[in-house]
């Protein structure tokens, strides 16, 4: 428990507040990534403003394509093996860690062939899957630290990764392939950091016990609903355009993010979810999404434009395509009443709304006569997912 202690001459009083340590953590954690994630914006912003749209579409697509593959390091048996470390043990991160090592080594080569197949070269293919390799290892090694409780290590190494990221986007050339080198230095120098403090053991053994397959299903298709779209782009479309896109999507993701972390702080101080919660929360999303979409509105008349000045005036059509997704960052607060209520009562009605999303982006994103009528109906899609998976949530007991 930490301590604060108040004075109070006059009165002579001293007192002591007690503090619960959880609560000092989540604010050092929550601190560490908002600061990470900035120093992260502000690095590939500075990318952005270096390179043409085309150069950017190119690392929009391979950053795509590297987070679409991205559930098949663990086979969406992460969720169970976190669920199952209830004290602070390594136990089931130990079982698990050489099935995921094995996993990401075979997608690696997975991300491999699809980037070299898609007509760019062995380098950018290697780096693409190096790259996946990674991030899912930092991305791992600091769940297990958040297993042990060990918030000072991953706020630090998330910290820490953004700044050698930062600094290599700086010194090393505006190309594409010195981004993918920049994620992968600074993420191994990181992971390096934290598995020498966690100190874990590789036992050489196939585990899937963990495995579940509607939560596996449910994260391919949450994650093919977000990604597999701007993959389609980059064919229908062209990479200009798709430059374009990719970084009005990056300023709409950094403040998804933040509304993210607002939401999450309020529902992991919710307790258990009982009939009564689920009301409350289903009333919180619709009055929060109604002004969350109002503030967005706010936000596109009177600071929008003075963001993309940040990024010079090559990205055409870019801030008009930041506005269209803006319109549905309500979706970020409209869906955690159903996929909270769907993933403590139906697990296949979890994974049945990310299905129907997934169907929808894609078959919208394949239809759309242009990048404007894409980020448009992508946005249609998310609502219709968001109505879909209310209903649903309404219809579990």
């Amino acid at each position: 428990m930490a301590k604060i202690q108040c004075s109070f001459k006059s009165l002579r009083i001293t007192k002591t507040v007690k503090i619960p340590r959880t609560a000092v953590q989540a604010g050092i954690y929550t601190t560490a990534r908002l600061l990470a994630k900035l120093i992260a914006f502000v690095a590939i912003v500075l990318y952005a403003r270096s390179v043409e749209p085309s150069h950017y579409g190119v690392y929009t697509y391979l950053m795509s394509l590297i987070f679409l593959f991205q559930p098949f390091s663990t086979m969406g048996m992460f969720a169970e093996v976190l669920r199952k470390s209830k004290s602070d043990t390594l136990k089931h991160i130990e079982n698990f860690f050489f099935t995921f090592l094995l996993l990401t080594s075979l997608f690696s080569l997975a991300i491999f062939f699809a980037v070299y197949l898609s007509n760019y070269t062995a380098l950018l293919a290697g780096l693409s899957s190096l790259v996946f390799f990674s991030l899912n290892l930092y991305d791992f090694l600091n769940r297990a630290h958040m297993v042990k409780g060990r918030v000072r290590f991953i706020s630090i190494g998330s910290v820490l990764d953004k700044i050698l990221f930062f600094v290599f986007i700086i010194l090393f050339p505006k190309k594409t392939a010195f981004v993918l080198v920049s994620y992968f230095i600074s993420s191994v120098l990181v992971s390096a950091y934290l598995l020498f403090v966690l100190r874990i053991k590789i036992i050489p053994k196939i585990n899937f016990n963990y495995f579940s397959k509607y939560f596996f299903l449910s994260l391919i298709f949450l994650t093919a609903a977000s990604r597999l779209p701007v993959v389609i782009y980059k064919f229908r479309f062209g990479v200009s355009s798709l430059g374009s896109f990719g970084i009005a999507l990056t300023f709409f993701q950094a403040i998804s993010f933040i509304v993210s972390q607002i939401s999450s702080f309020i529902i992991s101080r919710g307790g258990k979810f009982g009939e009564e919660q689920f009301k409350l929360l289903r009333k919180l999303s619709l009055i929060g999404a109604a002004l969350v979409v109002g503030l967005s509105a706010i936000f596109i008349i009177f600071v929008s434009k003075y963001l993309f000045s940040f990024v010079g005036n090559n990205y055409f059509g870019s801030n008009t395509m930041f506005s269209i997704m803006m319109f549905g960052l309500g979706v970020n607060v409209l869906s955690f009443y159903f996929t909270t209520k769907l993933v403590y009562k139906s697990p296949k009605g979890y994974m049945t709304v990310f299905l129907v999303y997934f169907l929808l982006s894609t078959a919208f994103a394949l239809i759309a006569k242009d990048i404007f009528e894409a980020t448009k109906l992508k946005v249609l899609a998310s609502y219709l997912y968001a109505a879909y998976g209310f209903l649903l949530a309404d219809k579990t007991t």
